[in-house]
């Protein structure tokens, strides 16, 4: 998902370079942001995903 983010903003940093227009990347990198915002884990996924981890590989020492 995070590919799906950044390749919106990307896409409008392109078509800034080709058209000169500013708007475009101030467009694009707003949908990318809104992305990130719905796309990115929250905290609960993080701890279900180093639990998980940490009970498939236990440290060694």
């Amino acid at each position: 998902m995070f590919a799906l983010s950044e390749a919106v903003g990307i896409y409008g940093l392109v078509l800034f370079i080709l058209s000169g227009n500013a708007n475009d990347f101030f467009i694009f990198m707003a949908i990318s942001l809104f992305y990130f915002y719905i796309f990115y884990p929250k905290y609960a996924d993080w701890e279900r995903l180093l639990t998980q981890e940490s009970q498939a590989n236990p440290s060694r020492g």
